[in-house]
């Protein structure tokens, strides 16, 4: 049985995220890369569908881009690694009347897991910045 080497690729002066995970390939080893913007996709869906979560908070680039008419999936996310392990941080918008700390708590857990699940990568950290609270009329769900 061969090894697949897995990695999570970061810029160029970061250090790189390596893992070994076992492959039903017996013609040996396979690397398989997975960048921080894959990383930031996860966490920001990841993140965007817990409860009382109203958006991600954009950064002044991303707005630029995002005026283009460009979606920006990886918005309200930074991705950081640092001894072999990932650090998120999450710009959020919280919907009005939410417990901003339980929130917070539930985004934490719902990342940490996502991300580790879906990509092998050990999280260190998931930092959330509360950076506004929307005060607009939750939609109704359709019947």
């Amino acid at each position: 049985m061969g090894e697949k080497s897995f990695e999570i690729n970061g810029n160029s002066d970061e250090e790189i995220l390596e893992y070994e995970l076992q492959a039903d390939n017996d013609a040996g080893t396979e690397d398989v890369i997975i960048t921080e913007e894959v990383v930031a996709i996860v966490a920001g869906q990841t993140a965007i569908s817990t409860d009382y979560v109203a958006s991600m908070s954009s950064t002044v680039a991303g707005n630029i881009v995002e005026s283009f008419g460009v979606k920006n999936p990886t918005k309200g996310v930074t991705v950081r690694t640092k001894d072999g392990k990932v650090i998120l941080d999450l710009y959020v918008i919280v919907r009005y009347g939410a417990k901003i700390s339980d929130v917070a708590w539930n985004i934490q857990e719902n990342v940490k897991k996502e991300v580790e699940n879906m990509t092998g990568a050990v999280v260190d950290s998931v930092n959330i910045h509360i950076t506004g609270v929307d005060f607009s009329p939750k939609p109704k769900k359709k019947a």
